[in-house]
């Protein structure tokens, strides 16, 4: 099965992978970050959202508006990992 995304959008992005950095989500279970997505404000991005970066399909966990001002955003992400479904090919 391959994962298809909707409404795609392309923007011009710093990505940084970071080590040794968690969060908790939202249901209190500690999510570990392996990249930090830098980027201009895009209205409507969220937790909901996932992030393809060349081959690699990143979660979103947070998302912060930098100062607030809708300008940039700063997304902590997951590498989520390939488009294919493994496990349920077994």
């Amino acid at each position: 099965m391959r994962e298809v995304f909707s409404n795609p959008i392309t923007v011009t992005a710093l990505v940084c992978t970071v080590t040794g950095v968690t969060i908790f989500d939202d249901t209190n279970v500690e999510q570990d970050i392996t990249h930090v997505v830098k980027m201009a404000y895009v209205a409507g991005i969220d937790t909901e959202k996932w992030v393809l970066f060349k081959s690699r399909r990143l979660r979103i966990l947070h998302v912060e508006n930098c100062c607030e001002r809708d300008e940039a955003l700063k997304l902590s992400c997951t590498e989520r990992g390939t488009d294919a479904n493994e496990s349920n090919d077994a």
